[in-house]
């Protein structure tokens, strides 16, 4: 009998951010292209109103999505301009994103 190997999973980080974060962000996506493994893409979820914004820092490992796109509407926003444990609970319900890659 043959052996199978396991499927190989894909590994992402997952960064939230705002507008008024942006220059922190930035800092932390130089560090991550140069400390992180290019086999590991880099997600950075932002409000669809920061989405211009933040495209500038989309590259070949990094996608820069809204998360209007990504958590389903069912769940409030945050209009705090924070993230809460609780919105990130929700990402395992969320569809799966594939990366283009």
């Amino acid at each position: 009998m043959e052996t199978q190997l396991p499927k190989q999973e894909e590994l992402s980080m997952i960064t939230c951010s705002y507008a008024p974060d942006f220059n922190r962000c930035e800092r932390l996506c130089l560090s991550v292209d140069r400390w992180v493994s290019d086999e590991i893409i880099h997600w950075l979820v932002v409000p669809k109103r920061d989405l211009a914004l933040f495209k500038a820092l989309s590259n070949n490992r990094r996608n820069v999505v809204a998360v209007e796109d990504v958590v389903p509407g069912r769940y409030p926003p945050v209009t705090n301009g924070g993230w809460t444990i609780a919105t990130l609970e929700q990402l395992p319900k969320c569809p799966r994103v594939t990366s283009s890659k």
